[in-house]
């Protein structure tokens, strides 16, 4: 059979029009890849863009403001944005982000940076602009305007929180002791909260124990009150002032509607789903001050500055002894006051006797709300007269505030008997006889503990050899090594008990794995919050031990600085940061967290605690 193809006819130019299509796809992707190249170089050489924002425009001595700083342009960016002066502020600066987009193969980069302004005068300022510099051009943001309002006045009715400052008396006299009170009140729950004392320049300052604790009713409404006192003592004569002092804290508060009481919180059940924090900046004004000299008129002079009230107290050892016996003279002084500055005690001589002062010894306690101290003196009198001696009275001059006139604290006499010291025979080894004309001749009376050779016996070798050299060596070489190893021993406990740093390093991993193991024992709570306290309290605790910081009552935020500041990697830092607030959270917010996810927090803190633990 024959075959028969059949082929469709072909059109005129079906292969021309084909390579014209080829040609023109190679044409576009040739000129996407130019495009490519020229956005890259665009966004490489591009301009930069600099945008200043704040969080509010308008706020109150006790509000704090949120500066962010965004930046925006080529793949390299400047490290910091330069800030404008702001005196009327006081800057602390926040953490930071990065960002990088790649739009049709351009690539754009941002950086946000955040500041915490608090303000320190009330008026009307202007954030003048951000800067940045690079290749010799400068790109600078807006200026923005903000409104800073007085803190709400003291007569409120229910104010929020507020804190004050008092001393108990305004005109002391130089080297009294005064007593200064902080006290900070809330009607509301404070998280966390940083106080700012005075400088006390031109003060002595002693801490009155530890701060208290309790409630007030003002206004018909209850506030938990925080409360520290310290003694100052006015170290000269002049008009002055305790300055202003200040303390941000972080309150929690609801969203809509009247503020709980404190009874809510101290009861446990204040946070609802409502709740949220504000950030305040406390202050209180200065306290004036006008310090008195100390009159002229009646000043003994044995005076060497003590202000107070006191009291002396003298007693002896025993009151009959021998010549050339001891005993030892105590002399107590007790009271409220610059006991410090009383260095000895008069008279400083005392006929009769020989005199070998101690040094004194000083104590402070807290009685009330004052300090009293007490500072002894001993003395061990040696008497060279036989007879009745008499110790003069211990005499202490002061000044007395209260009383206004200078006063002496003094003591009754002593009188000791003194006995004469019957003579001993003496001992002699040996006695010389002398004939007229002759030579002296010695008699012996005893021997000495070596014995006394006599013949050439004892003219013989004694070096030792052999063994018993190597046993005269290291019975040589033995001591002082013990010594040397008790010694280096001795120094490194001195050092750890006096180098707390050291010590607090040493025990930073073991004080945390503590508290993480604690915190294990409430991991099937789920209505237990002090478990992830605990947790937070002890990756706080590392930090703080690591670096001889104080970090209890540090934000996350305050711990992301000291890491970076530590040389930490940014993203490690931030991650510790976030892992916190998460923990705070969790502490502070009503959510009940199943085992499992309680349990992945416990091993997420481990985790930090091992790479801060390496890291620092």
């Amino acid at each position: 059979m024959a075959r028969s193809d059949t082929q469709a006819p072909r059109r005129p130019g079906t292969v021309r029009s084909r390579g014209f299509l080829h040609l023109g796809i190679r044409l576009l992707l040739a000129l996407a890849w130019v495009g490519f190249l020229v956005a890259g170089t665009a966004a490489e050489s591009g301009a930069f863009e600099v945008s200043a924002r704040v969080d509010k425009t308008e706020a109150t001595l006790e509000d704090q403001i949120f500066l962010t700083v965004s930046i925006s342009g080529q793949r390299r960016l400047p490290s910091d944005p330069i800030l404008p002066p702001l005196p009327d502020f006081s800057v602390t600066k926040g953490g930071s982000s990065s960002q990088t987009n790649i739009v049709n193969g351009s690539i754009s980069t941002s950086v946000e940076a955040t500041y915490l302004l608090t303000p320190r005068r009330a008026g009307s300022f202007t954030i003048g602009p951000v800067r940045i510099e690079k290749k010799g051009r400068t790109y600078q943001s807006q200026p923005i305007s903000v409104k800073i309002l007085p803190a709400a006045s003291s007569t409120e009715e229910r104010p929020m929180a507020f804190v004050t400052q008092h001393v108990d008396v305004q005109n002391p006299y130089v080297h009294q002791q005064i007593v200064y009170t902080f006290r900070f009140l809330r009607r509301v729950q404070s998280v966390e909260a940083e106080w700012d004392p005075p400088s006390f320049q031109g003060f002595w300052v002693e801490d009155l124990g530890k701060e208290r604790q309790y409630e007030k009713i003002l206004n018909g409404q209850r506030y938990a009150v925080t409360e520290l006192k310290k003694a100052l003592y006015p170290l000269s004569e002049n008009s002055g002032q305790i300055g202003e002092t200040r303390l941000t804290c972080t309150l929690v508060v609801q969203r809509g509607g009247a503020q709980r009481g404190v009874d809510n919180f101290l009861g446990g059940s204040f946070f609802g789903a409502r709740g949220q924090t504000i950030t305040k900046n406390l202050g209180a004004k200065p306290i004036p001050l006008d310090i008195r000299p100390l009159p002229e008129a009646g000043r003994p002079e044995a005076f060497e500055g003590l202000v107070g009230s006191f009291a002396v107290r003298a007693e002896t050892g025993q009151s009959r002894l021998r010549v050339g016996d001891s005993t030892t003279l105590t002399v107590t002084v007790t009271g409220s006051g610059n006991l410090r500055d009383l260095v000895e005690l008069s008279p400083e001589e005392i006929p009769g006797f020989k005199i070998y002062p101690d040094k004194p010894s000083f104590q402070v306690d807290v009685r009330g709300d004052r300090l009293h101290g007490t500072k002894v003196f001993k003395k061990a009198l040696v008497p060279i007269e036989h007879g009745t001696l008499e110790v003069p009275p211990q005499e202490v001059p002061y000044f007395d505030p209260e009383k206004g006139s200078y006063q002496i604290a003094g003591t009754a006499p002593i009188r000791l008997t003194v006995e004469e010291n019957g003579e001993k025979e003496p001992l002699h080894l040996v006695t010389a006889t002398a004939l007229p004309g002759s030579k002296s001749s010695i008699k012996i009376l005893g021997k000495d503990i070596l014995p006394i050779h006599t013949g050439l016996a004892g003219a013989r070798r004694q070096a030792p050899s052999g063994m018993s050299l190597y046993a005269a060596l290291t019975s040589l070489l033995l001591p002082p090594c013990i010594f040397l190893a008790c010694y280096g021993r001795k120094r490194r406990q001195d050092r750890l008990e006096t180098d707390q740093h050291i010590v607090r390093r040493k025990e930073a991993r073991k004080k945390a794995t503590r508290l993480l193991r604690e915190a294990k024992r409430r991991i099937r709570q789920p209505g237990d919050k002090e478990y992830f306290g605990e947790l937070s309290r002890g990756l706080k605790g590392l930090v703080g031990d690591k670096l001889n910081l104080n970090t209890l009552a540090c934000t996350p935020v305050e711990i992301e600085r000291c890491l970076l500041d530590k040389g930490m990697e940014a993203e490690k830092a931030q991650g510790a940061r976030e892992f916190l607030e998460e923990l705070e959270y969790d502490q502070y917010v009503s959510t009940r967290l199943e085992a499992g996810e309680r349990e992945a927090r416990h091993k997420k803190a481990q985790k930090l605690l091992a790479q801060l633990d390496k890291r620092l």
